[in-house]
């Protein structure tokens, strides 16, 4: 079935807050009080054209051979090979039409605060303060990304350095809407593209075969949950005998690997940091029990082997209960609403180097 969206509601502009880069906060970071953190912020445009529904399931004469072909099969690898090559759902519901997106860099937030009023100025009918192109532009139709973008190709002096604006579109532009960052022309015919998956289902569904079925949604559940390589068992992994690293370990539900950064919110300072990252446990195949994080000293600016001081703290044993750690509190820690862990590092040394690593 498919459903026609009302031109009035095609087009739709979206510009969010903008946030630290989080490319900025992780690695090698030089951190600057005077001119804080850099930023990133994003802007899209997109256009819903048509609402499709699938109200009768034809399935394709492939993947009915392949169904027929695992009568009686019994080994989950049998099945798992069908999952990667047909794959594990399959559309219900979809969105088509058109989307551009543009992504602006900026040094620190001085310059995106000057670049957005500028830019409201204009769109309240004030003429800039110099020979922008946009001068005469409708500020009706003026989107941020142009301005941007008409900064940079005039060669303004306004374009502060280390602005930079990357953008990119999925499929055509439609005629009827005027916030496109490059527009197609009106007599060209529109071509929707899939944008989003608003509902699917198992491709198990699919299958009439009660025991066929009943394989294949296990099958499903282990590769989406024990690599292929294990049976879910209500909410951990049984690996198989394979699936054990060098070490012994069960290795088919590896662990998550967090990724430590500064914290968004709070900026460091000469005797501080704030570090954060995120709590991701899957529902099905491990259980995350605590962390440890390492806090190097470095001496050589050049040469990060050569460590002076180092600490590794146990965030459960020795941060949460606060036995071994005056210098490090937790400042937040997960909760409904948020994934995030927060820690508060203190006791830093003004113009030192140090690393922190957390496994």
């Amino acid at each position: 079935m498919l459903a026609t969206v009302p031109l009035e509601n095609q087009c739709q502009e979206e510009l969010s807050e903008p946030t630290p880069d989080p490319d900025f906060l992780t690695g090698m970071v030089n951190f600057s009080e005077i001119s804080g953190y850099p930023l990133l912020q994003h802007w899209k445009v997109r256009s819903v054209m048509y609402h499709v529904r699938l109200n009768q399931m034809t399935t394709s004469q492939s993947f009915g051979n392949a169904l027929h072909s695992l009568d009686g099969a019994t080994s989950r690898g049998d099945f798992v090979a069908l999952l990667d090559h047909f794959g594990n759902h399959y559309i219900q519901e979809a969105v088509y039409g058109f989307e551009e997106s543009c992504s602006i860099w900026y040094p620190n937030k001085q310059v995106q605060k000057q670049l957005w009023l500028e830019y409201e100025d204009i769109s309240k009918g004030n003429s800039p303060s110099d020979e922008s192109e946009e001068r005469e532009r409708d500020p009706r139709v003026l989107t941020f990304p142009e301005y941007i973008a008409s900064l940079s190709e005039s060669g303004t002096k306004r374009m502060a350095a280390g602005v930079r604006m990357e953008c990119q579109s999925r499929g055509r532009c439609p005629s009827s809407c005027p916030l496109c960052h490059v527009t197609s022309s009106p007599d060209a015919v529109a071509e929707p593209i899939l944008l989003e998956v608003t509902k699917a289902a198992p491709i198990y569904e699919l299958v009439i075969n009660n025991q066929t079925q009943k394989l294949l949604q296990e099958a499903t559940m282990s590769s989406l949950w024990c690599s292929g390589s294990g049976d879910v068992i209500e909410d951990w992994c049984r690996c198989d005998s394979s699936a054990f690293g060098a070490d012994g370990l069960p290795a088919c539900a590896p662990l998550p690997h967090p990724v430590l950064r500064l914290s968004t919110v709070h900026e460091p300072s000469s005797s501080l940091v704030v570090l954060e990252w995120e709590h991701s446990e899957p529902p099905i195949g491990v259980q995350i029990v605590d962390y440890l994080i390492r806090q190097e000293k470095i001496t050589d600016r050049l040469d990060h082997s050569k460590v002076e001081t180092e600490t590794v703290l146990s965030f459960v044993d020795d941060i949460i209960s606060g036995a071994k750690s005056p210098c490090a509190m937790p400042a937040q820690v997960p909760d409904k609403s948020s994934t995030t862990i927060s820690l508060i590092i203190r006791c830093l040394e003004s113009d030192t180097m140090y690393m922190f690593t957390l496994w």
